[in-house]
């Protein structure tokens, strides 16, 4: 899942994405907020459409937040992601 587009022409708009997502992180926005968004990227902003499997997708999605929250080489300056899941 991760890294699958590296070297495809639309690298630049997932890496926009990803950087937008720690970005939120970063603001400690609540996970599902995070998830939400991407979420809407998914299905609305890349015109993908309808999922078949809503809460599979959501599921992806949250590992990729737990993913970014949990790679150092994002929070060089020892930030630490609080993913605050019960919202």
């Amino acid at each position: 899942m991760l890294g699958e587009w590296r070297g495809q022409p639309h690298e630049d708009e997932y890496d926009t994405y990803l950087v937008r997502t720690a970005g939120m992180l970063r603001k400690q926005r609540p996970a599902s907020e995070v998830i939400d968004d991407l979420f809407f990227i998914e299905t609305e902003h890349m015109g993908l459409g309808a999922v078949p499997n809503e809460e599979k997708l959501r599921e992806r999605l949250l590992e990729l937040v737990r993913a970014i929250s949990d790679d150092p080489s994002i929070w060089s300056d020892g930030f630490t992601v609080d993913l605050n899941l019960s919202n």
